[in-house]
């Protein structure tokens, strides 16, 4: 009897550790998406400070898919059309513009933050896990 109660709580401590192997990863990938975000709002402030600073009209060119650019010229480069959802845009300020998006790259840093303490937390568990089922063998 004590060898097969020995045998269910191997399972039970494997079935738990595959699961949280899975969440790991979950968390994993959860992480580098906002860590690639995070890198594409940062490019973005740079990108609109940039054109603040560029020369009336500034020349671009816009892309319009599979390295199809059309060129443009920005009259005002201290304004912005932020969207704010439903296909509503609003017009902003270069300062506005960038504040927001420095607020939302705070915003990011923190869940990140928690994500990686979270991964921390999950993969400790994960260690102990294992060393218990490998210790019951």
């Amino acid at each position: 009897m004590e060898s097969k109660e020995k045998k269910e709580k191997i399972k039970q401590k494997y079935m738990q550790f595959q699961v949280l192997n899975e969440r790991l990863q979950s968390l994993q990938e959860q992480h580098n998406a906002l860590e690639s975000y995070l890198a594409e709002m940062n490019s973005l402030v740079s990108n609109i400070d940039e054109i603040n600073k560029s020369k009336k009209p500034a020349k671009i060119l816009i892309p319009v898919g599979s390295n199809i650019f059309a060129p443009a010229k920005i009259e005002d480069q201290d304004k912005f059309l932020v969207g704010i959802g439903a296909g509503v845009l609003i017009k902003k300020s270069h300062e506005q513009t960038s504040q927001d998006i420095k607020h939302q790259a705070v915003e990011f840093v923190e869940i990140i933050n928690k994500v990686e303490e979270e991964i921390k937390n999950t993969s400790t568990i994960i260690q102990k896990l294992q060393t218990e089922i490998l210790a019951e063998q």
